[in-house]
């Protein structure tokens, strides 16, 4: 198992609306790996594994063109990621 951390800036200008948005906030999460291996006979193997990991943040601040903070937006972003596979190897 890991743990995840994450800074995120980001800014999105609307120039032709006179405004513009900012994210400038920490986004925690975390990940779990898990392997399996068995040995079918002494030269051969089949490998299992499986990874997943999520993170999210919230929250972006909007501006107007004279950099006055308006409000905090209600906003987020969620990463979410799996992988399975499986290999098989053999010893020559």
């Amino acid at each position: 198992m890991k743990f995840i951390y994450a800074h995120v800036r980001a800014k999105d200008t609307h120039l032709l609306r006179y405004f513009y948005t900012k994210q400038n906030n920490n986004a925690f999460g975390y990940g779990i790996n898990v392997k399996g291996k068995k040995n079918l006979t002494q030269n051969s193997s089949f490998l299992l594994y499986y990874n997943y990991e999520t993170y999210k943040n919230s929250d972006m601040d909007y501006y107007n063109s004279f950099n006055y903070n308006y409000s905090t937006l209600p906003s987020s972003y969620h990463y979410n990621n799996s992988v399975m596979g499986f290999s098989y190897a053999y010893r020559f």
